[in-house]
């Protein structure tokens, strides 16, 4: 960064990467008592510094109504057309995973099916969340021709509106729940995938679900659950839009109104 310095970065590492800042992780072929003892030879001699404390009462930036345009000279125009989403310990966040699976989450997907299968308007198409520790983003991309921008867009919108409006069916339902179950479980396969999972349990949610604990909690979800997970995300705040390509010159502010 501008204005940075050997000294300066220096003085960032020891203020936030000392043991009283720091969580381990292991997975595999471990004996607790071992990791500890080896952790505390490592840091034997390491300043403890302060006590890591949760960040609590932290707002989300303001959202707003806004589009962005970025004029390139590119064989397809990309899309991303975004609201908020739910903070990483909302309680909803596994209704909204099951939502977004069911609008853009792989080809079997409503946006999916819709878009690129029947129409061939896109070359690819999703939709995303990611929670933080205040807020979160749910997104929908879209790579399109950039003469088909605005319909894409249009369709993309038409699609949202349904699951809000109509709710998913109980096939759509068990394919999501069944979809994020089944990614936890292939997760469980890869060791370092289970050292990430523990971590950040306790890192960012301060607690540590066992497996069939999340599954369990996954299951729970009901059409109702995904229906006003839905309203509350999709319809009751402001989207944003940012299209990167070419465009046909005229604004989108309709999208975002």
């Amino acid at each position: 960064a501008s204005g940075s310095s050997r000294g300066s970065g220096r003085g960032y590492y020891r203020l936030h990467y000392h043991p009283g800042n720091l969580i381990f992780a292991a997975a595999g072929n471990v004996r607790h008592e071992d990791v500890v003892e080896a952790v505390g030879k490592a840091y034997a001699h390491a300043p403890a510094g302060p006590t890591r404390i949760a960040r609590t009462g932290d707002t989300a930036p303001p959202l707003r109504n806004e589009v962005h345009v970025a004029e390139r000279k590119l064989e397809q125009s990309h899309v991303v057309y975004g609201t908020q989403g739910l903070a990483r310990n909302d309680p909803d966040r596994f209704a909204l995973g099951v939502l977004n699976i069911v609008l853009g989450g792989g080809m079997s997907s409503r946006l999916f099916q819709e878009i690129r299968e029947k129409r061939g308007l896109v070359y690819s198409v999703w939709s995303s969340h990611t929670g933080y520790a205040e807020t979160g983003l749910f997104t929908v991309y879209a790579g399109t021709s950039p003469k088909r921008v605005r319909e894409v867009l249009s369709l993309v919108r038409d699609e949202i509106a349904a699951v809000v409006e109509q709710g998913i069916t109980p096939e759509e339902l068990a394919r999501g729940k069944g979809h994020l179950t089944g990614s936890l479980v292939l997760g469980l396969e890869d060791t370092g995938s289970r050292m990430s999972r523990l971590g950040k349990g306790e890192l960012c949610h301060n607690e540590i679900l066992s497996p069939d604990e999340v599954v369990e909690r996954i299951k729970g979800v009901t059409e109702d659950d995904v229906i006003a997970v839905g309203r509350r995300v999709l319809t009751e705040q402001p989207w944003a839009l940012t299209v990167l390509g070419q465009t046909d010159g005229n604004g989108f502010d309709e999208f975002v109104r």
